[in-house]
């Protein structure tokens, strides 16, 4: 049975809290144009990384740690149970 999108939608309110992470695991000009656009003929995150390397004035890399620092600005909570197991624990 096809998934129904507009059932979905009734299921998790707007206003439900979500992080779009693409643009912190995947780096290529569709999720993260403005990256790219400084570097024409960059296609993907080890040609992008080459040229900002060899772009000294304008950061180098810390431009990418730039990038990266504006995802992680807090802890997300996890509960205990997620992060370990026991030994007797079945899977």
């Amino acid at each position: 049975m096809p998934l129904d999108a507009s059932s979905l939608r009734e299921s998790y309110p707007s206003d439900y809290p979500s992080v779009g992470l693409a643009g912190l695991f995947v780096l290529e000009p569709l999720m993260t144009p403005a990256l790219f656009q400084r570097y024409p003929g960059t296609k993907d995150e080890w040609s992008l990384s080459l040229a900002m390397a060899a772009d000294t004035a304008n950061g180098g890399l810390k431009q990418l740690e730039d990038h990266y620092n504006t995802f992680i600005v807090s802890l997300i909570p996890s509960p205990f149970l997620s992060l370990c197991t026991y030994r007797r624990e079945v899977h």
